[in-house]
């Protein structure tokens, strides 16, 4: 056999294993990321997402192990698989506001050998199917689309759950999708076409379910892609690049440090306080009831409107439900991958990460997959540094 041969027969064979880790991997995820997306739904009463979801992590840890077993393994991942289960079972276990954090993690670092593109183009088209689909079929009354009214700021808002168990999900999963197209769209200029469709989109939501946060973050980031076509970003300075190398475990200590010092009584802080629509009250609340424990808390959540209790800020959801550990684990994962981004000069995905950055502080979305395709990062913390936080990782990206 000539070298020409045998070059064929391994690009082959490559092509064959790229396909064979891709389609093991996506049995394993896709089924259970689109139960996910179903269940803040009223589409849950019919399909049970709940169910399916339990029966699919089973299921996907054999997809997971086949496809272990068949790819290529080195000492180190031997070593990590294990503390992995171990830390995601030990969180899991018998916390069922954290009962899809071992799966979660086993989602994670199984998918370093994984095109990293086609993981968010395909979670994106997953999130605009589904939200498409229940918003629609709120509007013609195939599901119910729940009016609530809220006091607030001395004034009543109506707000639309437009076909989810809470108005604020449309919005949020909107500015998932917009940030997850802003990566997407990479360099390349946004046409005043696409600018346009997404302001309209925003104000529109906006009327029907009265997010106001949400809201400005989605006017902030399409903004910034705008201003992108005018001024150029120059992140080649020694002091902000510490700063965004840094900008996760800085953000949580403000968020945590604005949480513990709330008092009513201090004007400044009582400001802040409901502009965020009370965060820092139950923030406070959450972490008074629930101390930091290493392997987390199962907490009792109450949405309902005269008991409402629920931690927004995904650094404070984090600390008191998953645990110190995973907390810790995912911020300095989290720095690792912004010091990447900066080595391998990827502006968009810098802004994509800073926004994420602040959006923690809000909102509880950090650490779910169904909302943050960017997780899936945390896999690359295990790649060699010098290559970058790109999809060049690994030869899953051979075509």
């Amino acid at each position: 056999m000539n070298l020409k041969e045998l070059a064929e027969v391994n690009l082959s064979r490559v092509k064959i294993d790229v396909k064979l880790n891709e389609f093991l991997f996506g049995l394993a995820f896709y089924p259970w990321l689109i139960a996910w997306l179903f269940t803040s739904t009223f589409y849950k009463d019919l399909i049970h997402p709940y169910g399916i979801i339990r029966i699919w992590e089973y299921v996907g840890l054999l997809f997971l192990l086949l496809k272990f077993i068949t790819g290529k393994s080195r000492v180190k991942s031997l070593i990590i698989i294990p503390i992995v289960l171990l830390i995601g079972f030990i969180v899991s276990h018998d916390n069922g506001n954290a009962s899809f954090v071992a799966y979660t993690l086993t989602l994670v670092y199984s998918s370093r050998d994984i095109h990293f593109r086609n993981l968010v183009r395909n979670i994106m088209i997953c999130q605009i199917a589904v939200v498409g689909l229940v918003v629609g079929s709120s509007i013609v009354g195939i599901i119910p689309n729940e009016l609530t009214l809220t006091y607030s700021g001395g004034a009543i808002r109506s707000r639309y759950g437009l076909g989810f168990s809470y108005t604020s999900f449309t919005p949020n999963y909107f500015l998932s999708i917009l940030l997850e197209y802003v990566y997407l769209k990479g360099e390349k200029y946004w046409t005043i076409k696409e600018l346009l469709v997404c302001v309209l989109l925003n104000i529109v939501i906006y009327k029907y379910t009265d997010t106001r946060l949400t809201f400005i973050m989605v006017f902030a980031l399409l903004l910034i892609t705008f201003l992108r076509k005018i001024v150029s970003i120059n992140i080649n300075f020694k002091f902000l690049n510490y700063i965004f190398i840094l900008i996760y475990p800085i953000m949580a200590s403000i968020t945590y440090w604005l949480t513990v010092k709330f008092d009513s009584r201090n004007s400044l802080l009582s400001l802040i306080n409901n502009f965020s629509s009370q965060r820092l009250r139950f923030g406070q609340e959450g972490l008074r009831l629930y101390p930091p424990r290493l392997f987390g808390t199962h907490i009792q959540w109450d949405t309902s409107i005269d008991s409402y209790f629920y931690v927004d800020s995904s650094y404070i959801n984090m600390l008191i439900s998953y645990g110190i550990v995973i907390f810790v684990l995912t911020v300095i994962s989290y720095s690792i991958i912004m010091k990447k981004v900066i080595i391998s000069q990827d502006k968009t995905l810098l802004i994509v990460l800073l926004f994420w950055s602040l959006r923690a502080c809000i909102d509880p979305q950090l650490f779910l997959l169904w909302f943050n395709p960017f997780l899936f990062l945390i896999a690359r913390t295990f790649s060699d540094e010098r290559k970058g936080i790109g999809d060049d990782i690994t030869y899953m990206c051979v075509k």
